[in-house]
């Protein structure tokens, strides 16, 4: 399914709001900004925005916003106030701003929880991050494996971390100038750490990861889905 935007607002499933239960959702094709002016406008795969509950849902499609980098963009949605949880990004986001893999902006009463965005942000703007590209609300338990790319306000979790935001137990993987992978984890008070290649597939930053939770969230990849680094325990 291709979807060219030709109204203020446009997503690949519902075009505004979300207040109900969105689970097991998949959307796959290309959404693109089709709007030269700025103002108000904004794609999604899912949802403009959202005060409820998605889960388990994915998207694949590719999101293209206008070619003078203005309009948000989010994997899944654009604006969170609410929950999303278990839910994957594997498509690429390229223009646009405030992009972010799984939302464009966490507002403070959202959260995002277990997430995963594996999708490319390569285009040369602003406000971008893998799973947010502000946040102001809570992001815990995700990861990122996305390549994101930028100039200002730019990281591989958020891209804004405003004053009410919080980033725990999760985690993401940077490039050295050498080619060697080191990772990055917020662990559960807030605080990144580095870890080496080698500590990020131990027993010891499962550890970390789970920090603060009853039950277990992340475990070893002992099927190599993930390259040998930490997953959760429903993939």
């Amino acid at each position: 399914m291709d979807i060219k935007a030709t109204i203020g607002y446009s997503s690949g499933l519902c075009c505004r709001h979300n207040n109900g239960n969105i689970e097991n959702i998949q959307v796959y094709g290309k959404i693109i900004n089709g709007i030269a002016s700025a103002g108000t406008n904004a794609i999604a795969s899912i949802c403009n925005t959202n005060s409820g509950n998605i889960t388990r849902s994915i998207n694949h499609a590719q999101l293209i916003g206008t070619s003078n980098n203005q309009g948000r963009i989010g994997g899944l949605c654009v604006y969170n106030s609410g929950n999303i949880e278990k839910s994957i990004n594997y498509g690429e986001i390229s223009l646009g701003y405030y992009q972010g893999g799984i939302v464009s902006s966490n507002q403070e009463n959202g959260t995002i929880k277990e997430c995963i965005n594996y999708g490319n942000l390569p285009s040369n703007n602003d406000y971008k991050g893998g799973i947010s590209g502000s946040n102001s609300g809570k992001i815990e338990f995700c990861y990122n494996k996305g390549n994101v790319l930028g100039r200002n306000c730019v990281g591989k979790i958020t891209g804004q971390l405003n004053q009410t935001g919080n980033i725990s137990n999760s985690y993401y993987l940077n490039k050295k100038n050498d080619n060697t992978i080191e990772g990055k984890i917020y662990n559960n008070s807030g605080t990144l750490v580095n870890y080496t290649q080698e500590e990020m597939k131990s027993e010891e930053v499962i550890t970390i990861l789970n920090e603060g939770n009853q039950n277990s969230i992340y475990k070893k990849d002992l099927n190599n889905i993930n390259e040998g680094y930490p997953v959760f325990e429903w993939q």
